[in-house]
């Protein structure tokens, strides 16, 4: 049994654009923010090495990168660390994201067995996806 109220029309239902544009504007947003974090992780002070035959990577979400300067010192977000230091934090990251992934920034000019130390760091905290960055082609 249909009831009609007096003086009720129904009316057909409108597509509301108004919370559609607040979500794409929020989301633009964020992901602006992102990007721009992902760029600061890097450091400026470190020249990367050229490797003709290396790949693209895409960067994932909670990778870590370590940045080894010409000088030695090792940053990680942003902050420098020794190298005793650095094995405590990335085994905790390690114990509480399984699968993280490590990309280590050594300078040119750093010696070979500096990065070989980070190297065994990533592995003695349980790091075992390490990548390196370099560039394709001599920037500039």
């Amino acid at each position: 049994m249909k009831f009609v109220r007096k003086g009720f029309q129904s009316e057909d239902p409108e597509f509301q654009m108004s919370p559609m544009i607040d979500i794409i504007f929020q989301l633009l947003i964020f992901f602006m923010v992102i990007s721009t974090f992902q760029k600061l992780e890097g450091v400026d002070e470190v020249r990367l090495p050229v490797a003709d035959e290396s790949q693209t990577k895409k960067s994932s979400y909670g990778e870590l990168v370590i940045n080894v300067m010409e000088d030695g010192a090792i940053a990680l977000n942003k902050r420098i660390y020794e190298l005793d230091e650095l094995q405590p934090i990335l085994a905790e990251a390690a114990d509480t994201f399984r699968k993280t992934k490590v990309t280590i920034r050594g300078d040119r000019n750093v010696p070979h067995a500096w990065i070989m130390g980070v190297m065994k760091v990533c592995a003695q905290a349980g790091m075992w996806d390490v990548s390196f960055a370099v560039f394709q082609e001599e920037p500039g």
